[in-house]
């Protein structure tokens, strides 16, 4: 047997034939078939996709449509209970207004949240800006709704007692005025939260875009731009001023305030020369005293024994060796003012009286009333609005010779005048009231009017507001220019001041330039000569005086020769001041320029991407016209004041003003 077993393999001649692969057969239809399945399932999914987009988009435009339509109707709803609250409160059913604001109320809050479920589509460019005016629209409804209501039952509390359209504040009786002025005293928090409600309103309308909104949105924002400053001077002054004015007013104690009538033809300071002073005492709403007095009957008596030293320009160009009440106003800051004026007044009448205050006012503001009240008749003399500057100046300064007066007594029509004006204003009818408050408020605003109260609270809401008189501390820019009458007679009334303020880039500094022309349109004659003053330019702490002209030692024709402005700090506020004395003489025009560096703060802020100025108006004055010149060499998006628009070129900031209050600019740079 062999070893190895014979074991022979199948030859390929031998084997059957070998079987085709079905893989290698079919190969061909393996690779061509997959793709047609593939494509007949995403052709599938496709018209899937297609139909579940089409039926999204179906979905979201009916949802949409359903919020539009929750927004229009809400919308409109409101806008009729308004229209109602408007009516209500004209026929004076402020129960109804009450149910009318709460129903407006509530639309808004019902427009509001259908605006929110419009968020699918407010991402689109050109739709989010109307949105954006229609939210904040919105927005300010629901503050003011929500002031509404507790602001309507004071306006009830008070139209009980004064809703008589033939009522006069004298014809209220004691126990209702009383009951008055004890609602408004008692409701400060209530007031100010209204305010707090109202000012998110002001802020919400300050935010509407005016560019790319659709003309019906248009209307409505062109309407709000309008009347924001009204609104927001209500919010941000009225309503407080409201919450210290029975306090003001003598309620629940009697006030007793020291009066100065300070004439702006003869500016000083904090408004003018103070020739007439009095005592005024009001208790729960009434003038319980009124009584004025010529200045030199509290300064005479004591001109022996009196000891006060007056500042340096008194001395020097008014040859004034001391200082009395009549010269007290040399600070401009009226606060400070009113202090010493109560200290002065006290100390030459060695009173011990209490003085609770101090209130002084110009002729403007008797101008002003005289326009309410009508003409009024004083010893055979007519004094109206048109006349009232003339004829009374003629009457103390010349007439009272020819009438057998004396120094003493010429201005008693004064005090004549002024009781029979109050008397009359006192029996104003209700329906006058609105023109009345109108110019009680434009003389406050523009500095006719000044209050002062040794009461802390009231006199810190006072300052805040801006009716006191006192000098502003800001951190931007500031400037004030404050002229004093020296032996000039009334020569301001035929003054014409303008001021230039130019601010540049030099540079690394911010250069500042102020350019004063000062024209004189008088004669010689009794109430008019050359034009004296002694000028102070209060601008911010760390400024530098880089160069000055048209500052003078004296008169010309007294020798005077030109000279620099000196520099001084003011001694109760952070300012630095450029001062000196300047001289116009009749039928011709002096210019005085003060040149000088910002402080690096303002630098600073410039850099930053924003300039503030806050150029404050001396009391008193209505003769200025003031223009800003800004370009520090960067694009300007945005210039605005409180008021009036700015022209803007580029890099460039013009604006031109009459200074009939004080004047706040911001400048947005790019």
């Amino acid at each position: 047997m062999p070893l190895i077993p014979d074991i022979r393999l199948p030859t390929q001649s031998s084997a059957k034939p070998p079987v085709k692969s079905p893989v290698k057969t079919d190969r061909p239809a393996v690779v061509i078939r997959p793709p047609k399945v593939k494509a007949r399932r995403w052709s599938g999914r496709r018209w899937k996709i297609i139909a579940g987009s089409g039926a999204l988009i179906v979905a979201v435009g009916l949802y949409c449509s359903w919020q539009s339509y929750r927004l229009y109707t809400a919308g409109l709803a409101a806008k009729n209970d308004f229209v109602a609250v408007q009516a209500d409160l004209t026929a004076k059913d402020f129960v109804q207004a009450k149910v009318d604001l709460q129903s407006g109320t509530d639309h808004i809050a019902a427009a509001r949240r259908a605006s929110r479920g419009l968020w699918p589509i407010k991402w689109l460019p050109w739709v989010h800006k109307q949105f954006v005016v229609v939210d904040q629209l919105l927005l300010a409804g629901q503050y003011v709704g929500t002031a509404g209501q507790p602001l309507l039952d004071i306006v009830k509390q008070v139209n009980d007692v004064v809703g008589d359209q033939a009522v006069t504040v004298n014809k209220i009786g004691k126990a209702e005025r009383e009951a008055l002025l004890k609602t408004i005293y008692e409701s400060p928090e209530t007031v100010l939260q209204a305010q707090a409600d109202l000012h998110e309103a002001v802020l919400a309308l300050k935010e509407l875009p005016t560019a790319g909104v659709i003309a019906p949105l248009r209307v409505v924002v062109d309407l709000v731009q309008t009347n924001l400053p009204t609104l927001e001077a209500g919010v941000d002054k009225g309503l407080p001023f409201l919450t210290v004015a029975p306090s003001i007013a003598g309620y629940p104690e009697t006030k007793t305030y020291l009066f100065l009538l300070q004439n702006n033809t003869e500016l000083r300071p904090t408004g003018g020369f103070i020739g007439t002073y009095g005592i005024l005492k009001l208790k729960q709403g009434s003038i319980e005293e009124f009584k004025t007095d010529n200045i030199y009957n509290i300064d005479g008596p004591v001109k022996d024994s009196w000891t006060e030293i007056p500042p340096a320009p008194l001395q020097r160009y008014l040859s004034a060796s001391k200082w009395f009440l009549r010269d007290v106003n040399w600070d401009p800051n009226f606060p400070a003012t009113a202090e010493r004026a109560i200290d002065f007044y006290l100390r030459e009448l060695q009173s011990d009286q209490r003085i609770d205050g101090v209130i002084a006012v110009t002729p403007e503001l008797i101008h002003d009333l005289l326009e309410v009240t009508g003409p009024i008749e004083i010893d055979g003399d007519e004094y109206n609005a048109d006349n009232l500057t003339e004829t009374l100046q003629y009457e103390v300064e010349i007439a009272f010779y020819n009438e057998g007066k004396n120094d003493s007594t010429r201005k008693e029509v004064i005090g004549k005048l002024a009781g029979e004006l109050l008397d009359r204003v006192m029996n104003l009818p209700q329906s006058s009231w609105d023109k009345l408050a109108a110019v009680l408020i434009t003389n406050l605003e523009e500095k006719h009017i000044l209050v002062y109260s040794t009461e802390t609270a009231v006199q810190q809401l006072v300052g805040k507001i801006g009716w006191d008189g006192s000098i502003a501390q800001t951190t931007g820019d500031f400037l004030m220019v404050v002229d004093a009458n020296l032996a000039a007679k009334k020569t301001d009334r035929v003054m014409t001041k303008n001021m230039e303020y130019t601010v540049r880039r030099e540079g690394a500094d911010t250069i500042a330039t102020l350019t004063l022309r000062y024209r004189n349109d008088g004669v010689f004659d009794d109430f008019t000569t050359r034009y004296r003053s002694y000028l102070r330019v209060y601008v911010p702490t760390g400024s530098e005086l880089l160069d000055s002209s048209g500052f003078l030692t004296t008169d010309r024709y007294l020798g005077g020769e030109p000279t620099t402005a000196t520099t001084s700090q003011a001694a109760d506020v952070d300012k630095t001041v450029w001062e000196g004395f300047i001289s116009v003489e009749p039928k011709s025009e002096e210019t005085i320029t003060l040149q000088y560096r910002l402080p690096q703060t303002v630098t600073d802020q410039i850099a930053a991407g924003t300039y503030e100025l806050f150029w404050e108006k001396q009391a008193g004055t209505d003769n200025v016209t003031a223009t800003i010149l800004f370009d520090v060499d960067k694009k300007v998006r945005q210039a605005t004041t409180l008021d009036e628009s700015a022209e803007i070129d580029n890099t460039e900031v013009h604006f031109t003003t009459q200074l009939l209050r004080d004047l706040q600019l911001t400048i947005d740079l790019k």
